[in-house]
């Protein structure tokens, strides 16, 4: 079992052998195409003349969480939980069959599961949902002043007013989360969120401010994953422009900066920092690391976060 360490597309892999921690550069053509940091594939590397090949693959890779799950059940049926593991070992028929058994268990498993739910920053299930009203003639102006002394609400895009307030979970590592959107029409005010629960909040707020200002029509709803004939219709989305991405990037980046210092379920209430100076909890941070780094490396080189910065500092390097 081997980890991609780094990759250069269309060249070489750089390996690491996740049972003996023998490491490698290995010539790759075709697979250092499709292949991403931290993932996991099993494959057998052959060295001649001072070049390494892959001889042979396996046509499923794993992501590091589940490999790590399959390297822990190998060590402890080979009694070699932490050292590394003898290459006698490994080259037993015996031992290789175990380990391309379970790995095809794992990867039927990971087929078999259900599609992940998706939901937003407060841990409401996602559907689009839109609140319609109608405005009381003549109540426009004063409606739009209503809903601007809100507290939480700024001025957004196209006039749209934009409802923020506190994040409800705790270390969300966020300072303010958007609720949903405001827009007042000339005779139609339309609250637009992205789940039942926030589109709730904001119908109850929205009503408690502008009061006899409007009358409840219709809510509808559209499930982000579903498929209809509008959605095949569209164009594909368009890369942001440099500027946006840029502002992406930075905001993602401040996110990760804090991510040691925010309390994780994952590692049972603790932050990162807090987790790898205790017995098991550096194991459990750097998967987190691994399978954060693997999702960063399907994104565009220059849109990656590197997690560098952060290794050094809860002190993996």
């Amino acid at each position: 079992m081997w980890e991609v360490q780094d990759v250069a597309p269309g060249q070489w892999l750089d390996l690491k052998d996740l049972f003996t921690g023998e490491t490698r550069r290995v010539h790759e053509v075709r697979g250092s195409r499709v292949a991403t940091r931290r993932m996991c594939l099993l494959t057998r590397v052959a060295d001649w003349a001072g070049i390494s090949l892959l001889a042979g693959v396996h046509p499923n890779p794993l992501p590091p969480e589940p490999g790590a799950g399959v390297v822990a059940e190998i060590r402890t049926c080979l009694g070699a939980k932490k050292k590394p593991v003898p290459l006698s070992k490994l080259r037993d028929p015996e031992t290789a069959l175990d380990l391309l058994t379970l790995w095809g268990n794992v990867v039927a498993a990971l087929d078999r599961r259900p599609p992940p739910t998706m939901v937003n920053m407060d841990g409401d299930p996602l559907l689009f949902t839109a609140d319609h009203f109608r405005i009381a003639p003549g109540e426009h102006d004063a409606l739009l002043r209503d809903l601007e002394r809100i507290p939480g609400v700024e001025q957004g895009d196209e006039g749209n007013l934009v409802f923020t307030r506190k994040p409800k979970a705790k270390g969300a590592g966020l300072d303010n989360v958007i609720v949903g959107h405001a827009r007042v029409e000339k005779d139609e005010l339309i609250l637009e969120s992205n789940s039942v629960q926030r589109a709730d909040w904001l119908r109850e707020t929205v009503e408690g401010r502008a009061g006899t200002r409007v009358t409840f029509r219709a809510r509808t709803h559209q499930d982000p994953m579903s498929s209809n004939g509008e959605r095949k219709k569209r164009a594909p989305p368009q890369p942001p422009p440099p500027e946006l991405r840029a502002a992406i990037l930075q905001l993602r980046a401040e996110h990760y900066r804090k991510w040691p210092d925010v309390p994780l379920p994952a590692l049972k209430g603790k932050t990162p920092r807090e987790a790898v100076k205790q017995r098991g909890g550096r194991e459990k941070v750097e998967q987190l690391l691994k399978e954060m780094e693997s999702i960063e490396a399907g994104m565009p080189e220059g849109d990656r976060f590197d997690f560098a910065v952060i290794r050094r500092e809860l002190g993996f390097f």
